[in-house]
């Protein structure tokens, strides 16, 4: 994996062979997405799978640094919006998602 340099010591980027750039915020704690309760509004930060899980991701418009909203959370799967949209996604594929808490803007 290649870091290069973003001017700012508080992130770096690393992409590895045949992998897309990919940001990353140093010291900012983050859990799965699937542990996230409704309501909460958070960031993606990164992804825990392979690149399987990342590139379905990004097929629906799931990149670090998309900021969305837990709308319902029943059993496995739940329902997400990203502005105006609203996707479903698995428990299994939410828990690759890892997230980090925002404030909600005014």
């Amino acid at each position: 994996m290649h870091t290069i340099p973003s001017g700012n010591d508080q992130c770096h980027q690393e992409r590895g062979p045949g992998q897309r750039l990919a940001m990353h915020i140093a010291d900012e704690t983050t859990l799965p997405l699937s542990l996230v309760e409704v309501g909460a509004y958070v960031r993606i930060v990164r992804f825990s799978g392979g690149m399987r899980s990342a590139h379905r991701l990004a097929e629906l418009g799931l990149i670090p640094g998309t900021e969305l909203t837990i709308i319902t959370a029943h059993g496995g799967g739940m329902v997400i919006g990203i502005g105006d949209t609203r996707l479903a996604l698995g428990r299994g594929l939410a828990h690759k998602v890892l997230v980090t808490f925002l404030e909600r803007k005014q």
